[in-house]
């Protein structure tokens, strides 16, 4: 495996592109910061606006919206506390997205899934936002995302073309908090409305289970985790030629069974 460490003397940038490699961490920090940093990037080459996309919160049973130091502590609190959902959050069309967050109704998605987002919807008071400038900081939740799937699951709910799910609704967390600890006062419930997407560049070990990933940079800290550990192993030995047939074999077959159906049931 040493010879797979990255460093000035053993990889040149002739065998291995780490520009567009994902990062595979332990580390939620570096994974946060790689995903920031990976979005700006690729907008910039890609000539395309980076959305960033604010939550709607509330407090309480009036919904009303919260005050300065309400926002304060939300902002303070973390992904745990808010059940995996952010503040803010940074997409553009056609990045790879990852879905951090999954509402139970949301059966055409699962937690963890990787997709490409194919088209942001903006709502009215973003319409006539200025995109020129790179960074687009958005007022409200966009109206809908359209995310596009290489593998569409049956009996999904497409979009304008094969494959694309349409996300309408955001995710939808309660959680509570203290707006001023020092004056001791009473929580609130906040109740926050996000879409659970985030950026795809980066996974933490966790999120990297089950992933096909084409090229990866593996985060090797002084903490040696077990899944890390496993990836390694894999990378070591290589893959699997039966494996890899049998996983052509199964492409070709869903391939021929899309046919079949196609010709069979035409889309009107």
């Amino acid at each position: 495996m040493k010879h797979l460490i990255i460093s000035s003397e053993n990889v040149s940038s002739s065998t291995f592109d780490s520009t567009n490699a994902a990062l595979v961490t332990p580390r939620n920090a570096v994974r946060i910061q790689w995903n920031q940093k990976a979005i700006r990037r690729w907008c910039a080459e890609n000539g395309r606006p980076l959305f960033i996309i604010p939550s709607h919160d509330t407090v309480g049973k009036t919904q009303r919206l919260p005050n300065s130091k309400e926002l304060r502590a939300i902002s303070k609190c973390r992904e745990d506390q808010t059940g995996e959902l952010v503040s803010e959050v940074e997409l553009a069309e056609g990045i790879p997205v990852m879905v951090a967050f999954r509402r139970k109704k949301e059966t055409s998605l699962s937690k963890g899934a990787s997709e490409i987002i194919k088209h942001i919807v903006l709502s009215n008071d973003d319409a006539d936002a200025d995109q020129t400038g790179g960074i687009v900081k958005l007022k409200q939740l966009p109206k809908v995302i359209f995310l596009q799937l290489d593998h569409p699951p049956p009996k999904v709910i497409e979009g304008p073309e094969r494959g694309e799910i349409p996300v309408k609704l955001p995710s939808v967390r309660r959680f509570r908090i203290q707006p001023d600890k020092t004056r001791k006062e009473s929580t609130v419930t906040i109740t926050q409305e996000q879409y659970g997407l985030v950026a795809a560049f980066a996974f933490t070990d966790y999120q990297a289970q089950g992933q096909t990933i084409d090229s990866v940079i593996i985060d090797i800290t002084q903490r040696q985790y077990r899944s890390i550990q496993r990836i390694c192993r894999h990378l070591a030995s290589g893959v699997d030629e039966d494996l890899a047939a049998e996983d052509t074999r199964l492409e070709e077959l869903s391939q021929s069974t899309r046919a079949r159906y196609e010709t069979r049931h035409p889309s009107t």
